[in-house]
């Protein structure tokens, strides 16, 4: 994947962060973020300010998948990830968190709607579906190195019901 104007690490290290406070500050329950920050259950305790605000102030790290998701996003879309249309993904990572996003996005993936949503209006202007398949392919190779982060919501509602086996 090739960085969009040859950023470089320093330059896209100041994306991140950037983005990653778009993330953190955006109004909302903070269990949206249960698996993208780190620590986040002690923002949850009772205070004199709210949960997102205490999150906010305190800047947390994000996870390492949910920071490489995040980093792979940067890499691929650069300084266009903070402009229409192209700040809806972030407003995505904002709403659900980076891994629900991502996951969204993979399970999705032969949906013609998401296609359709994902292509030029919102990726790459000339490359389009291919820059969208890489984001895909990137998101892949984040939750190859991360497997149990993948669907964990989902197994931890199904644990109950497996068998010792198949239990994660």
């Amino acid at each position: 994947m090739e960085s969009p104007n040859n950023a470089d690490k320093p330059v896209i290290e100041g994306l991140y962060h950037r983005a990653r406070l778009v993330i953190l500050g955006f109004p909302g329950p903070i269990s949206r973020l249960k698996l993208d920050v780190v620590g986040i259950d002690s923002f949850n305790a009772l205070g004199p300010i709210t949960p997102s605000l205490a999150m906010l102030m305190a800047s947390p790290e994000l996870t390492p998948p949910a920071r490489e998701i995040l980093q792979l996003t940067l890499q691929m879309f650069g300084e266009r990830l903070f402009t229409r249309p192209s700040s809806r993904l972030l407003k995505r990572y904002a709403v659900d968190g980076p891994i629900a996003t991502a996951e969204a996005m993979l399970l999705m993936d032969h949906s013609d709607r998401l296609r359709a949503l994902y292509n030029d209006r919102i990726l790459h202007p000339v490359r389009g579906l291919a820059f969208y398949n890489e984001l895909l392919d990137g998101f892949e190779s984040v939750f190859a190195r991360h497997p149990r982060v993948f669907l964990a919501r989902a197994r931890q509602i199904l644990d109950p019901y497996a068998t010792p086996q198949e239990r994660s």
